[in-house]
């Protein structure tokens, strides 16, 4: 056979298949399905679709339920989710609140005000964005505002992103030790500030549990219920304080809620509170009595990281104030503890799981330390600024024999006679601002300025090492 032959014949058998194959496809699917051949599914063509989101802010980020995509910094796929106390910073918050709505939109912005009126908690709004990646939660406000989004991030434990700060609030201590500033700038309200908090290093935030046996009449919004009796127990970020210091808090606390249109100013509330704080302090012990010396009415327990065994302290005979500092910045931007380490102190960590223990003798010697503390850390001064250093301690028993003012995280009140027990709780992440380098001179610039601070020119920035700030400190 030919080959012309063997190919004809290739070609007929491929026809008769074709068509073979075409009345079965013609036929209806009851006879295909006799004939055993599988129906076959009909595929319709692709409506066109629109080409392909390329940036971070059209992509949006894949969350559960109907929630909405989120929007993310601009110029980087990191989304933010700001809470602001439209009560804090005078008459900044407000303003504020509308400018973050129109940088992120409404959806990413919550008002920590409503929740007195029924508005959701922040557990509430964590928990909805709980899945998001690259998630970072700026919170605008005090130190108490950043400590309750901390807490309720605590009960949420699928939502644990970094928390920056934008400072609201009077002392603003945490957002010093942060290298957020001293309080809000021009450079706050305009939308190249949220870049920085793109660029911020996450750090960790040591966090400690306080444990009363018996609670005071008005405690902290952080306390609640342990279960075991009437005892209740509160988280802090910042510092404790038991004595005169309390005291002068909790005289200005009360002014402030019972005239709070008064008290809408940064330095006018520092100032307020100094004056209302005299005749808690002993200064005039004849119109408004002594400050009550704490050695005979404490009795102080304390362990020593990494050490099983508890510690009898000795409390000075005159001590009248007691201070656990867990950042070096106290009372508006002072380093209580100080930077010089000396008779095996070691220096200040707020990532260390340790706490310093200092205290003060008189309201005098209370003055001296903030009068002159913020001069010296501004003329480059590293050593200790006055207070009495007492311990670092990892964990702390306190007995009250009788009633004396606390204070936590700036949230005083007045604690009945009972055990104190203060032990490390949980390790927060935190963003921790770093400071930019001008190319045009070379100068610094840090988070809360907008200007060069050696030409104080609009600069040009890169990135420079995080590095701690003592100018952001002392301001």
């Amino acid at each position: 056979m030919s080959a012309d032959v063997v190919a004809i014949e290739m070609v007929q058998a491929a026809v008769e298949a074709a068509v073979q194959q075409n009345q079965r496809d013609e036929a209806p699917p009851q006879q295909r399905e006799e004939e055993g051949v599988e129906p076959q599914i009909a595929v319709q063509a692709a409506e066109p679709t629109a080409p392909m989101p390329t940036s971070g802010a059209e992509l949006g980020v894949p969350m559960e339920g109907d929630t909405p995509s989120l929007r993310t910094i601009k110029g980087t796929d990191i989304p933010v989710l700001v809470f602001l106390n439209s009560g804090s910073g005078g008459r900044q918050g407000g303003r504020l609140l509308a400018r973050f709505e129109q940088w992120v939109g409404k959806e990413q912005v919550y008002d920590l005000g409503q929740v007195k009126s029924g508005g959701a908690k922040p557990e509430a709004i964590l928990q909805k964005f709980a899945h998001v990646k690259n998630l970072r939660v700026v919170a605008c406000g005090g130190d108490g505002t950043c400590c309750w989004i901390l807490s309720a991030m605590d009960k949420v434990p699928a939502c644990r992103v970094p928390v920056g700060t934008m400072p609201l609030g009077t002392g603003n201590d945490l957002s010093r030790a942060l290298g957020w500033g001293p309080g809000f700038t021009r450079a706050m309200g305009k939308e190249s500030w949220l870049q920085l908090v793109g660029r911020a290093q996450p750090t960790p935030l040591d966090r400690w549990s306080c444990m009363v046996s018996l609670p005071g009449g008005r405690m902290p919004p952080t306390f609640t219920a342990t279960g075991e009796g009437s005892a209740q127990s509160g988280v802090f970020c910042n510092y404790l304080g038991i004595g005169i210091e309390a005291a002068s808090l909790n005289a200005f606390h009360e002014a402030r809620e019972a005239n709070p249109k008064v008290f809408n100013g940064r330095i006018k509330n520092q100032v307020k509170m100094g004056l209302l704080g005299v005749g808690k302090s002993g200064l005039c012990p004849l119109f408004c009595g002594s400050a009550p010396q704490l050695a005979p009415r404490l009795s102080v327990q304390f362990r020593r990281r990494e050490s099983t065994e508890w510690e009898e302290l000795a409390l000075p005979s005159r001590l009248k104030t007691v201070i656990l500092v867990n950042i070096p910045s106290h009372a508006a931007g002072r380093n209580l503890w100080g930077k010089h380490s000396s008779r095996g102190a070691t220096p200040q960590s707020f990532s260390d799981g340790v706490l310093e223990m200092t205290g003060f003798h008189s309201a005098g010697h209370f003055g001296c330390y903030l009068a002159l503390s913020q001069p010296g850390s501004l003329l480059g001064c590293s050593r200790q600024t006055g207070s009495t250093r007492l311990a670092q301690v990892a964990e702390l028993k306190i007995e009250l024999k009788e009633p004396l003012h606390m204070q936590m995280d700036g949230e005083p009140w007045l604690q009945p006679q009972s055990t104190v027990h203060i032990s490390h709780s949980v390790a927060s992440m935190m963003l921790q601002a770093s400071a930019m380098g001008c190319v045009q001179c070379g100068g610094t610039v840090h988070p809360w300025r907008g200007t060069c601070m050696v030409l104080s020119h609009g600069p040009t920035l890169v990135s420079l090492p995080p590095r701690p700030c003592h100018l952001a400190l002392a301001a």
